[in-house]
């Protein structure tokens, strides 16, 4: 898809605008142009997008009445309330809140093979691993590129981060996607029951064995085992891991024959392996062996930018589940949410909109997080350069500082909505084309 053709979001809720472009990214759409309340008709010509999204409430904007009219193809809306009377048109699909993603992606495809396109063939499966922040962009990267591959994966992470859905989207986007994918936690099986949990056993084994019994390795074959925290696996338990990974051969208890599976195995942990490795609670070999590619699931309090989109996600999918009403943060709760560093990450926030859907308010989740929450003094939110700044410069060349500062945020907000196209950045900034290179190139940009 060309620079002159891009995929246009234009969103009144900011947020959800972001949510859906990433969710747009995962189709395998890459020229993306988001544009808030402040598009005009002129900008939305001068882009002339093969396919617009606008998400709207129950009053349209201008721009998209006048998109209507114009048959303009071809446009997907995303309505919140009850839709207004539309005259038949072929180049429009309505969708209304809450929706799921691949009501969205079929409805995009729909509008693609219209125009004599389609989506990639190489397009991510679901889970989704939502973000805009630039860490998630690589991750993403790295899944599409390893689930071509039969390699080990190692996934490291916090609790909460999203090691297990980045483990389920390697295995869906895999040619082992049609075989099982099986996940074992070490920390919440018992070192004595690990074993047969993982190998099984055969009747007569053990007293209360009054049958065969297949472990995780024997129902995972021809697909996926993931071994979530395995740095709580006891050494002993780790060797016969090894001997697997190396062979592809293991033995059930109480089974005088062994069995051959093919698994690929991803594990994950919360802990620094290294220094369970110099402790000698962790096998070097092993290590080595899980380690053949990597990928560091960032915690959510280095990733602030995306807790308005992830909230947005998460309050579609419970609304969905549990056939609830549209329900919005307040603008208190918001800023709280933004603030907070959630020790739990993202499945911390996940839990709490899965609360305020189910409950049907707010009121509990936001006198829990001022608990945790410690307000900031005055001196702690000032700007240490600024105050930094009074007494050697005077107010406007304070002033200048301050503004110059904020053209750069201005810029740089705009070159991320914008996929990176300048010709759009500069229809966006109401700028000429010359003036947003040279201010690029000003800020370091």
């Amino acid at each position: 898809m060309g620079d002159t053709c891009p995929i246009l979001i234009h969103a009144v809720n900011y947020s959800y605008g972001e949510y859906i472009r990433s969710l747009v990214r995962q189709f395998g759409l890459r020229n993306i142009v988001l544009a808030g309340r402040g598009l005009t008709w002129s900008s939305f010509a001068r882009m002339n997008p093969q396919i617009a999204v606008f998400e709207t409430g129950s009053e349209f904007s201008p721009v998209l009445i006048k998109a209507i009219k114009k048959r303009f193809s071809s446009l997907v809306i995303i309505f919140e309330g009850d839709l207004p009377a539309i005259r038949r048109n072929n180049n429009l699909i309505c969708l209304g809140k809450p929706i799921h993603p691949d009501i969205l992606r079929e409805a995009i495809a729909r509008q693609l093979v219209q125009n004599g396109t389609q989506l990639p063939s190489d397009v991510l499966s679901e889970p989704f691993l939502l973000g805009e922040a630039k860490g998630m962009h690589a991750i993403r990267g790295v899944i599409a590129r390893v689930s071509k591959t039969d390699l080990s994966v190692l996934i490291l992470g916090e609790s909460g981060t999203g090691k297990g859905v980045a483990a389920l989207a390697i295995h869906n986007n895999s040619s082992r996607r049609s075989g099982p994918f099986q996940q074992v936690n070490s920390a919440s099986i018992p070192a004595e029951l690990l074993e047969s949990e993982l190998f099984g056993y055969r009747k007569g084994a053990f007293t209360g064995a009054w049958e065969d019994k297949p472990g995780k390795f024997d129902i995972a074959d021809s697909g996926t085992l993931f071994l979530d925290e395995i740095s709580e696996m006891h050494p002993s338990m780790q060797a016969k891991i090894l001997h697997v990974l190396q062979s592809g051969e293991f033995a059930a208890i109480g089974d005088i024959k062994g069995s051959s599976v093919d698994v690929r195995v991803i594990a994950a942990t919360n802990a620094n392996l290294t220094k369970l490795i110099e402790s000698g609670r962790f096998r070097e070999d092993l290590y080595y062996r899980l380690n053949v590619i990597s990928i560091v699931m960032p915690p959510l309090r280095e990733r602030k930018e995306d807790i308005p989109l992830l909230i947005e996600y998460f309050f579609e999918k419970y609304n969905l589940l549990h056939n609830k009403g549209l329900i919005r943060l307040s603008k208190n709760l918001l800023s709280m949410f933004t603030g907070y560093d959630w020790p739990g990450n993202v499945r911390e926030l996940e839990n709490a909109i899965r609360s305020i859907v189910v409950l049907g308010n707010e009121n509990l989740v936001a006198d829990e997080l001022k608990k945790k929450t410690v307000p900031q003094s005055p001196e702690e939110k000032r700007e240490p350069e600024l105050f930094d700044s009074i007494g050697r410069l005077s107010l406007k060349e304070i002033s200048n500082k301050v503004a110059r500062r904020a053209e750069g945020t201005a810029i740089r907000d705009a070159l991320q909505v914008s996929a990176g196209n300048r010709k759009h950045v500069a229809m966006l900034l109401k700028v000429s084309y010359k003036s947003i290179l040279n201010k690029i190139k000003e800020h370091g940009l």
